[in-house]
């Protein structure tokens, strides 16, 4: 079976390099090929960078639509029925990706599969959590969740020695089939950054579908690689990651229960982004940290106000998609 190692760039040359050097192809047996989609990154990289990796597959992308969008031109052009989604600050260690290779081929009824992933110095990375909900959106709901049910909520930040079933997992490293994910409707490109992988398990998971994390393989992931580069990404970077939350809501929480769930979700973020602004005023700007969150602050109210307006859940630089919500029919089971 041809594996399609999909790999999504935007300006990480230096951790893209590291991660295809860390996934030579072809395989052992011919069976792997790599497809990077870049986000159009326009440096002025991307043909002599490319030029240094013949045997993998380049794809310049029209304009930076997004993590989502990106998978999906990937998994189009991919050849491969089995496909592996990566991040490109993402590495693997001799033998890893056999052994996760070799953990899909033992359950085939795990639809959707992930591994073990750790920092640069080996503690293990957050690859893994719950569903979002109105419980969790209060501060603390989930570390009480976590100790009073560790079982049903394992620590995403802690290692585990066996298979474990959250109930999504991370997009950073995810393993699936071409037909499955064709059945799922791709990835929604609703979700411009964060929160597209949640949105892609909890459809998985509305079929009855397995998704699943093993710690027989473990990969090192350089989290924040991309997206801390400089205080303008990271800023955006924030507020995507607030913005896709609504955007989740949006898609998977209807009537008044959606509502309240903006709702508390919005005046959560508000203040506690409100407060952090207002110190960095306070310190002249002087802390990076708290810099960035009196950015996100401000592109916050703008959406707010946007959506107060009449205007959707959707961010700023999304592209509207067609994959199914939580009213649309999703292609059952086989």
């Amino acid at each position: 079976m041809l594996l399609s190692i999909i790999v999504v760039n935007y300006r990480s040359w230096d951790c893209l390099e590291r991660c295809l050097e860390s996934f030579p192809v072809p395989g052992p047996d011919g069976d792997r090929e790599i497809v990077v989609v870049d986000n159009d990154s326009a440096d002025g990289k991307f043909e002599t960078f490319a030029g240094r990796f013949p045997e993998v597959r380049f794809i310049k992308n029209s304009g930076n639509h997004g993590y989502a969008h990106a998978c999906n031109v990937g998994a189009r052009a991919a050849r491969g029925e089995l496909l592996l989604f990566a991040n490109p600050d993402l590495t693997a260690g001799p033998g890893q990706l056999e052994k996760l290779l070799d953990e899909k081929r033992a359950y085939p009824d795990i639809r959707i599969l992930s591994a073990s992933q750790v920092g640069k110095r080996g503690r293990p990375q957050k690859s893994f959590d719950s569903f979002p909900t109105l419980w969790t959106a209060i501060p603390g709901a989930r570390a009480l969740q976590r100790l009073v049910a560790p079982g049903r909520y394992p620590h995403p930040r802690r290692a585990h020695d066996r298979l474990i079933q959250p109930d999504w997992v991370a997009g950073s490293l995810m393993l699936m089939t071409a037909d499955d994910l064709r059945r799922l409707g791709g990835w929604c490109e609703d979700f411009w950054m964060y929160s597209e992988d949640v949105d892609l398990c909890m459809r998985a998971r509305k079929l009855g579908w397995r998704v699943a994390l093993t710690p027989r393989a473990t990969f090192v992931h350089r989290h924040g690689g991309t997206t801390r580069a400089n205080l303008a990404t990271e800023s955006i970077a924030r507020f995507e990651s607030l913005v896709s939350r609504h955007v989740f809501i949006s898609r998977h929480y209807r009537g008044l229960r959606g509502s309240v769930f903006h709702g508390v979700l919005a005046a959560n973020k508000i203040v506690l982004q409100g407060i952090a602004g207002l110190v960095n005023l306070l310190t002249f700007g002087t802390v990076r940290p708290l810099r960035v969150r009196g950015r996100v602050w401000l592109s916050l109210v703008g959406y707010y106000a946007r959506r107060l307006g009449g205007g959707d859940w959707l961010g700023p630089r999304a592209v509207r998609s067609d994959a199914p919500t939580e009213n649309s029919e999703v292609t059952s089971e086989v």
